[in-house]
């Protein structure tokens, strides 16, 4: 994949990266690509309405969160996590997501969880507000850590809309970005299950 110009680099650029990962994203973990004069990272930051969005191109090997980590902060987020370009492995409550280029996944920050890049990539991450996704779902919970491929109906509608919102987010006036941010909110309700048909809670992972 090509490298962007403005991306932090070397062994400077990971101490840099480390830094803004913890600020953006909360208590993650960065293992490093084995040559860190080789490594290469950026985020930025944008917002729709009550919902931010971060995009991030690396080539480190992953980014991992663990539970101690999870409970340490008060963060209450599903990362709905959408793959630009290059691969990535997701892995959370002992199941994994591979994503290819166009594939989404959702996780929840309030647990254990690891991204593995399988490559120089770029996803964009959507923090959507636990309470918000959830009061869209009827009382279920969403499906974590399970692809939802580009080549899917859900998918394929999903993935378009990410990538027009990503082009034009720092155009939308405030209404607009709230509307889009809600749009995005309601097309997730179908990427749920009933937990409680089967006499379990996200809390029993």
């Amino acid at each position: 994949m090509n490298t962007l110009p403005g991306l932090s680099r070397g062994p400077q650029g990971l101490d840099h990266w480390r830094e803004q990962v913890q600020r953006v994203c909360g208590r993650f973990e960065t293992l490093p690509c084995d040559d860190v004069s080789r490594f290469f990272g950026g985020i930025s930051v944008g917002h729709l309405g009550g919902v931010e969005l971060v995009d991030v191109t690396t080539n480190a090997q992953a980014l991992r969160r663990s539970a101690a980590d999870a409970r340490a902060e008060d963060a209450r987020y599903f990362y709905l996590i959408y793959q630009e370009a290059g691969s990535s492995v997701l892995m959370q409550h002992g199941k994994q997501a591979t994503l290819q280029q166009g594939d989404c996944a959702l996780i929840d920050s309030r647990y254990a969880s690891e991204f593995r890049y399988l490559e120089g990539m770029r996803h964009l991450s959507f923090h959507l507000p636990c309470d918000a996704l959830e009061a869209r779902m009827s009382g279920r919970h969403p499906r974590l850590c399970d692809t939802i491929r580009a080549d899917e109906a859900l998918g394929g509608v999903l993935g378009g809309f990410i990538r027009q919102v990503a082009a034009g987010h720092a155009l939308f006036d405030p209404l607009e970005s709230q509307a889009f941010g809600d749009a995005l909110l309601s097309m997730l309700a179908p990427v749920s299950h009933d937990v409680e048909q089967r006499g379990t809670s996200l809390r029993d992972y």
